[in-house]
């Protein structure tokens, strides 16, 4: 708005079924240290996390899978991002290395299916039987790749994105 008049408000309630059938994901270690004060302010780190997205582009990915110190999964470029392991689903702990995305947290409320934060080491997604990220402009898209690693389109994520998107045709 300006002054003396009234401004207008643009809001969606609903997320947007993705337009990708799967994304591919490189690795590599998150530039933001963790705990910047920062950090999970989405308008404060928009430029690293496009910068770390173009950059796995380049080298001809998707985007890119974010990864702290100890090499343990954060989240990828602008999205989170969940594994289904042999116990369960898991999704990186919000302890400040990452943003705190809405579906995320709606996910762990409220998904049909038990979804746990855990730390997830590097080396468990040779195990991995699942992989998707999800935020609020795309709902859930699935991971067919991360590095050397490639995953099918599970039967879960497909469960879990019609939940989220009911009327999407996935």
């Amino acid at each position: 708005g300006r002054p003396g008049r009234p401004g207008l408000v643009w809001m969606s309630a609903g997320v947007r079924p993705s337009p990708e059938e799967s994304v591919r994901l490189s690795t590599t270690k998150n530039p933001v240290p963790k705990g910047q004060p920062y950090l999970v302010w989405k308008t404060f780190q928009y430029a690293t996390r496009l910068r770390t997205g173009q950059l796995a582009a380049k080298a001809g990915y998707d985007t890119a899978l974010l990864l702290d110190d100890e090499q343990n999964l954060l989240e990828a470029s602008h999205a989170n991002v969940f594994v289904r392991l042999a116990d369960g689903w898991v999704t990186p702990p919000f302890d400040g290395g990452l943003l705190p995305g809405t579906v995320r947290q709606h996910l762990l409320e409220e998904s049909p299916l038990r979804i746990r934060e855990e730390r997830i080491p590097y080396g468990l997604l040779g195990t991995a039987r699942e992989v998707f990220v999800t935020n609020s402009n795309v709902g859930i898209v699935p991971v067919s790749v991360i590095d050397q690693f490639t995953y099918s389109i599970g039967t879960e994520t497909q469960e879990l994105s019609r939940w989220l998107i009911p009327d999407s045709a996935k």
